[in-house]
């Protein structure tokens, strides 16, 4: 999709739904890009100085459906309001959801404020639970998650990957008694990294509802962060103090009786998902639609990815 495309056919829409925007008659429509994710292209629409953010799907495969009926039933104040979807393809050639724009901005690092901040949010939104009945098999989810990847690129020919993964699933099969014993799951973000936490004058909102589901409530906590290094835009490094901060925050919110040992594992679980996230990545650079990340990057985070994992596992 060409750019200056998008910007017409959004000016369109915009000239079609101002009813649902809440607009009686548009007089100046102005389209600039926000950025690029994984699956998505989210642009912002200044409408008579009113501002939306229009979030079009990259893949067929990845329903905004979903993200939009997650927005609709988190508490509110933790994200965008939901406005309207349109599935059509009739304006725009991809599906798009019409929602709030979220003023503020993104941080690196969180202040012990900001990280309080976060946990408290994380807690609301946690919150709102149901019972799993057999438990979380995190043994079946880190399969699915190497499938995913296997079908996608030859992670059998790596061998990087074949020295490093066996370690994680035997790692993942002695701690999966942790997860199986859950009673509930919790109501999760799934993406809540730093590059997805909008920080104003109000407190924080998150963005980038797309993966939202009943989850294991400590992956969601592990997302921002490594206790041995950075990982820009998405993680930085926090340990020590900090961390126990962090953490007893979000547990004097919501009480977790073994979140301080499921998050140790995911941390963990983690760094393997890294390994073939990066490595696939690399591997199909040249089909990648969101390059906003320089590649460079990318290796960067595979390096020290490998390093860590060889270290912990050595």
């Amino acid at each position: 999709m060409k750019l200056a495309t998008i910007k017409k056919q959004i000016e369109k829409a915009v000239k079609l739904h101002a009813k649902n925007l809440g607009i009686c008659a548009v007089k100046s429509v102005k389209v600039s890009k926000i950025g690029v994710g994984e699956n998505n292209l989210n642009m912002l629409a200044e409408v008579n100085g009113k501002k939306f953010t229009f979030r079009i799907s990259l893949k067929s495969e990845k329903n905004l459906s979903d993200e939009f009926r997650a927005l609709h039933r988190i508490p509110k104040g933790l994200g965008p309001k939901p406005i309207y979807i349109d599935k059509t393809k009739r304006i725009l050639s991809h599906e798009y959801i019409v929602m709030e724009y979220i003023e503020g901005r993104v941080l690196k690092r969180l202040s012990d404020k900001h990280l309080k901040l976060h946990a408290k949010s994380l807690a609301k939104l946690h919150s709102i639970r149901k019972k799993l009945p057999n438990g979380f098999d995190l043994n079946k989810w880190l399969k699915k998650e190497i499938n995913w990847t296997a079908k996608r690129m030859p992670i059998y020919e790596d061998k990087e990957i074949q020295e490093l993964l066996p370690k994680g699933i035997e790692y993942v099969k002695s701690k999966n008694h942790l997860f199986t014993a859950l009673k509930q799951s919790s109501l999760t973000h799934c993406d809540p990294c730093l590059s997805n936490i909008i920080f104003n004058k109000k407190g924080l909102r998150y963005i980038d509802w797309e993966w939202s589901k009943f989850h294991d409530n400590a992956y969601d906590v592990s997302m921002i962060y490594d206790p041995d290094c950075t990982q820009p835009p998405w993680k930085m490094k926090l340990s020590g103090k900090r961390l126990k901060t962090y953490l007893n925050t979000y547990n004097r919110y919501m009480k977790d009786k073994t979140l301080m040992q499921r998050v140790p594992v995911w941390i963990t679980v983690y760094r393997f998902t890294d390994l073939l996230f990066f490595k696939y990545k690399l591997w199909n650079w040249k089909n990648e639609k969101s390059k906003d990340i320089p590649k460079k990057q990318y290796e960067a985070h595979l390096r020290n990815t490998i390093k860590m994992l060889r270290k912990q596992f050595r």
